[in-house]
């Protein structure tokens, strides 16, 4: 017996909640070719350099960098179908660049990675070092995640 109550709206949002707060990013799981750019500030500051926690490669760059006055968009395919709750990002790693941060952005996901669901616009980094972790409205269910930077501190990175 299904009955709509009133709190039946807050008991999603705690449910929400906790899945967002007991969650684990399954990126560093995620083969490189999971993880593509509509661009790049060259080969060295590629995609597969965005995995927040992994250690920096040699003559890499410490995050994947967009290009100064383009649209910028990384597409994580997370090679099967996921509960996503949240995004966690991070300004560019202690690499004399951590001054380099994504200050806004756009979240999109999908089933397919044709169509597209708009979750919204989120606040990104505000101070260098520094990661944070903002939750979507209602947990998805998506194959894809898209990240559009919206606005950067200094370079789309």
């Amino acid at each position: 017996n299904y009955t709509n109550s009133s709190n039946e709206a807050f008991h999603v949002d705690v449910y929400d909640q906790k899945l967002f707060n007991n969650s684990v990013g399954i990126i560093m799981l995620l083969p490189d070719n999971a993880l593509t750019a509509s661009a790049s500030h060259n080969d060295n500051h590629g995609p597969q350099n965005v995995r927040l926690g992994a250690p920096k490669k040699p003559d890499k760059s410490w995050a994947w960098c967009g290009q100064k006055n383009g649209e910028n968009y990384l597409t994580i395919d997370l090679m099967t179908t996921q509960l996503v709750t949240g995004i966690e990002l991070a300004s560019r790693g202690n690499d004399n660049h951590q001054n380099q941060m994504v200050t806004k952005f756009n979240v999109k996901t999908s089933l397919n990675g044709i169509n597209w669901v708009n979750q919204g616009d989120f606040i990104g980094c505000c101070e260098p070092l520094v990661s944070v972790k903002r939750k979507l409205s209602r947990s998805v269910v998506a194959s894809f995640v898209r990240i559009t930077i919206l606005e950067s501190a200094i370079h789309p990175s």
